[in-house]
């Protein structure tokens, strides 16, 4: 009789972590919002205010109470890591690339494929983009290096969007929504284009039309504004996950930008 048995995901080495930078800068004083008080009585209503003042005056906003652990999330960063490890040949096999010319943006993308806004300067982005792990995206492309650690990334997808929805609920109660109004439209089973996106690049990042979630990253990557207008400087070494704001395909043509991700990214 055959096993039942998932054989374990290869050995792959830790992803080492990067100092913080030495530069003495101006840091923005991004708001801490404790998820674990979430289901306490008043719990989401104290946590909307608290949010509602972060998205006013930096924009920013650390998360911490998400049920996550260290272990775990550096698990993530060691997988996309290992993957990017790869040669170009095998994590740039032609069956599991983007498909941009027909709008599709699961699969792997090569640095230097695309020119800067227009310019003739080629970006320096390499990525590769999982598809939420559902029936609807059984024939989007997924590496099979990165098929070994489906058991790790697909845990961590689903509950990378759980703590997503504990967001947008926040998001609902500050527009005098109704709570789930935001969340019942991003359920994970839901066909989108949402997607777990293990990016490599050398840039700062401006999401201006989505809603992310970063994990691990200092304040510093933050480039945003306080009450004064001053920006604030932002530059890291670190990975980061983000873009939870996943748009159905049908609403995907009335929105700049609608691949809604889940992101892990390092700069180099």
């Amino acid at each position: 009789m055959l096993s039942a048995v998932t054989p374990e995901p290869p050995s792959i080495p830790k992803w080492k972590r990067p100092g913080h930078t030495a530069k003495q800068l101006d840091w923005a004083d991004i708001k801490v919002i404790d998820l674990s008080t979430f289901d306490a009585p008043g719990g989401k209503k104290k946590l909307a205010e608290e949010l509602r003042y972060a998205v006013h005056t930096t924009g920013f906003f650390s998360v911490v109470g998400t049920g996550l652990t260290q272990e775990e999330v550096d698990r993530q960063y060691d997988i996309g890591q290992a993957y990017f490890d790869l040669p170009i040949e095998e994590k740039g096999d032609a069956a599991y690339r983007c498909d941009f010319a027909n709008g599709n943006y699961f699969g792997y993308r090569a640095a230097h494929e695309k020119k800067i806004m227009g310019t003739d300067v080629l970006d320096n982005v390499e990525s590769v983009n999982i598809p939420k792990f559902i029936p609807s995206n059984k024939h989007e492309p997924f590496h099979p290096y990165l098929q070994q650690f489906r058991a790790d990334i697909e845990n961590f997808s689903r509950r990378s969007f759980e703590i997503a929805s504990k967001i947008f609920t926040l998001f609902s109660i500050i527009l005098d929504l109704p709570e789930d109004y935001f969340s019942k439209q991003h359920l994970y089973n839901n066909a989108s284009e949402g997607e777990l996106d293990t990016y490599s690049f050398v840039e700062l990042s401006t999401d201006i039309d989505r809603s992310s979630e970063v994990y691990d990253l200092p304040p510093s990557v933050c480039r945003g504004r306080c009450k004064s207008r001053e920006h604030m400087v932002a530059r890291t070494h670190r990975f980061r996950i983000a873009d939870t704001l996943m748009v159905p395909r049908s609403r995907r043509a009335a929105t700049q930008n609608p691949s809604g991700a889940l992101e892990i990214c390092t700069a180099c």
